[in-house]
């Protein structure tokens, strides 16, 4: 696994992109469960399970 790590800044925020790591699954998990309950149109089309 590559160990590259990019960060990019806007307007005073820092957002830092690497490669997923398996340990990233539950805070993915978490977040797009919190996403959901914002929008029925997050990432998928309204509906479909996961």
């Amino acid at each position: 696994m590559r160990e590259d790590v990019v960060n990019y800044e806007k307007r005073g925020i820092t957002i830092t992109v690497r490669e997923a790591k398996m340990e990233d699954a539950t805070t993915l998990g978490r977040l797009r469960a919190t996403l959901d309950g914002e929008t029925d149109h997050f990432d998928r089309v309204y509906g479909e399970d996961v």
